[in-house]
């Protein structure tokens, strides 16, 4: 594993995704706001488009002290690279006009908008990103200006994909990604308006844009079940957002989790739903990344009450591919899977979201404990929605705006995972039974962890109280019993008071 692969694989075993389910409700609305994309002065040849390809570097960011020393972004706003286009120049520039003042609601659709994770020094961020084609040779109205004048090789404009990204500690993304549309719709109109390079560029201590980030920036964070009314500079229209009470993986159900049932079969879910519970490595693979992304998110409310303590990067760039080697459990999402890695994986699960068809998966996996009952139940709430009838319609659907669910999708939604979250519950209950008829509990709190943790490392000890569970589920419940999510689950109940303990 290259060094690069192996210092994400160490980032993203540093941390659990408990602090990304329930971050401090403190601070600013966002860290950063970064500009992505490949230098201006980037020599671009016709090897350059068709094979290579540009580097992404970070071309902005706000506020402007940002420390990104220690922070990867680059790569995953650009998992699979930055490819230019050339753009013949003309009189009329229809071919340039074409990319660069397009409808701005492509912005929401397909590929342009996704989600990543990415994991600092002290906590997990989520990236709210939008791509956008822009001249090469331009900069930000925000940024400091440089015109440059084409040489007499460059025949042609060079367009090439920018990312507008939001770094913040919270899932609220609608909020982030309407305040990067509206930050976005600002740049075309300065572009429209300086097209003609008339009109001298404006201070960039003045510009809109700046003025919109400062003022998002210097919003209250606010609190479970509060809401939040933003007022946008220079805009007739207002924001307003309503803050999910408990953790956030309510806000990744509203934004994620229809991609993953408009996408995949009942039956696919309840695949993924048994390898997650018994911590199996797990690929997801899709050539459109807001897709992957969405599904690889919606996980963490799937698996709840459990927190995934695995290794988790929703979209890994191609460079990091070589993280598919690690010895751990993990959830990764890729665009693609080379024949060669493929065979290293015969012990993962990896599923082909675009086709809904697994490439992998262990023959040795024992199914969900009740999978017909759960099966019944989850299907006629799915059945009550066209959107996850699994027609090709509602795929197609789905594939140009993921992220975009009707309150009555919603609302089917948070019912599903109510029911799973029932379900893990009734089967945690027949589990900790056993253990506690094998094991009984520590005299205090302090004694807890150790007590779990001893009694679970010893295989004879599992044998035991896998030996008190209805047979029909001891193999499912063996490997329950070794992952990490268990162990945690287990400490966290035992330091709560009856009352929490389902919470």
């Amino acid at each position: 594993m290259s060094q690069a692969a192996q210092l994400e694989m160490d980032r993203r075993q540093s941390f659990s995704l408990q602090g990304a389910l329930r971050p401090q409700r403190q601070g600013s609305l966002f860290e950063a706001f970064l500009v992505v994309g490949a230098s201006p002065d980037s020599d671009v040849t016709e090897k350059t488009v068709k094979d290579v390809g540009l580097e992404p570097r970070v071309l902005h960011t706000f506020p402007s002290n940002y420390d990104l020393s220690k922070l990867e972004v680059s790569q995953f706003c650009f998992p699979t690279g930055i490819a230019p286009t050339l753009v013949r120049r003309s009189a009329s520039e229809s071919g340039l006009n074409a990319y660069i003042y397009g409808s701005l609601t492509k912005l929401e659709e397909s590929n342009n908008s996704f989600i990543i994770l990415l994991t600092t020094d002290d906590c997990l961020l989520y990236g709210c990103c939008v791509h956008t084609d822009e001249m090469l040779r331009s900069t930000a109205s925000f940024a400091e200006q440089k015109k440059w004048t084409p040489t007499a090789r460059e025949q042609h404009h060079i367009v090439a994909p920018r990312c507008y990204c939001i770094l913040s500690k919270f899932p609220f993304f609608q909020l982030h990604f309407e305040i990067l549309y509206s930050l976005l719709a600002r740049e075309r109109l300065y572009r429209i308006e300086n097209s003609m390079a008339a009109v001298p560029f404006p201070d960039p201590k003045s510009n809109e844009c700046i003025q919109l980030l400062q003022h998002y920036y210097d919003q209250p964070v606010p609190r479970e079940s509060q809401s939040l009314k933003i007022k946008l500079p220079s805009e007739i229209r207002s924001l307003e957002f309503s803050c999910a009470p408990g953790h956030e993986d309510k806000l990744i159900v509203d934004r994620c989790l229809g991609s993953t049932f408009k996408m995949l079969s009942l039956d696919t879910v309840m695949a993924l739903l048994a390898a997650m519970a018994q911590e199996y490595q797990i690929v997801l693979v899709s050539s459109n990344i807001s897709v992957l992304s969405a599904v690889a998110l919606s996980m963490i409310p799937l698996i709840r009450p459990f927190v995934w303590q695995g290794t988790f990067i929703p979209i890994v760039p191609n460079a990091l591919k070589e993280c598919l080697q690690a010895p751990v459990p993990f959830i990764m999402g890729v665009d693609s899977v080379e024949s060669h890695i493929l065979e290293d994986l015969q012990e993962a699960i990896v599923l082909d979201i675009d086709k809904n068809e697994f490439m992998n998966i262990p023959g040795k996996m024992a199914t969900l404990p009740n999978r017909g009952d759960l099966y019944e139940k989850l299907c006629n709430q799915l059945a009550a929605d066209a959107a996850f009838s699994q027609s090709e319609e509602a795929r197609s659907a789905c594939l140009r705006k993921p992220y975009k669910n009707e309150s009555k999708e919603l609302d089917c939604l948070h019912e599903i995972v109510d029911e799973l979250r029932d379900y893990f519950h009734q089967l945690l209950d027949h589990v900790l039974h056993a253990q506690d008829q094998c094991l009984p509990p520590p005299p205090g709190p302090a004694e807890s962890q150790q007590a779990v943790w001893d009694s679970l490392s010893d295989d004879s000890m599992i044998e035991k109280i896998v030996g008190l569970i209805q047979e029909d589920e001891r193999a499912f419940a063996k490997r329950l019993l070794e992952t990490q999510h268990y162990r945690f689950y287990v400490e966290k109940i035992r330091r709560a008071t009856p009352a929490a303990e389902k919470k």
